[in-house]
């Protein structure tokens, strides 16, 4: 998450992140968190959410992260593949990622994995 931040210039507080986290898993059976390791050492994560809509049920892949040592080496593909056996499972009919303009790489990795541009959303601070 610190390389996600820093990736998309902003600022990373761990502890509130992990708090709110670690609260979101324990209180549904809806969100699982994804880790890869390598010699015990987290190389990537991926957090699933199942979220209810009006017409069924959509999961959602989000903070999905892989260190620059073992990207493009299977380790994103084997997260999200585990997600969508999760979504499988719990009879989610369609899965999104919302993924920003910077992670090329990502957007690449899903398209591989079937994934289709769905919607566009633009955005302006003020």
């Amino acid at each position: 998450m610190k390389d996600l931040c820093v990736t998309f210039n902003t600022d990373f507080d761990e502890e509130r992140w992990r708090r709110s986290l670690e609260q979101k898993i324990a209180n549904s059976d809806l969100t699982r968190m994804f880790i890869a390791d390598y010699d015990g050492n987290v190389i990537g994560m991926l957090v699933a959410d199942i979220r209810h809509t009006q017409d069924d049920k959509a999961g959602y892949i989000t903070n999905l992260i892989v260190s620059p040592d073992f990207r493009n080496k299977g380790v994103g593909e084997q997260l999200i593949n585990n997600a969508i056996d999760f979504f499988r499972e719990s009879h989610v009919s369609v899965v999104k990622a919302n993924i920003r303009p910077k992670t090329t790489m990502v957007m690449k990795l899903l398209a591989k994995l079937g994934f289709e541009e769905y919607v566009v959303q633009l955005r302006k601070d003020l």
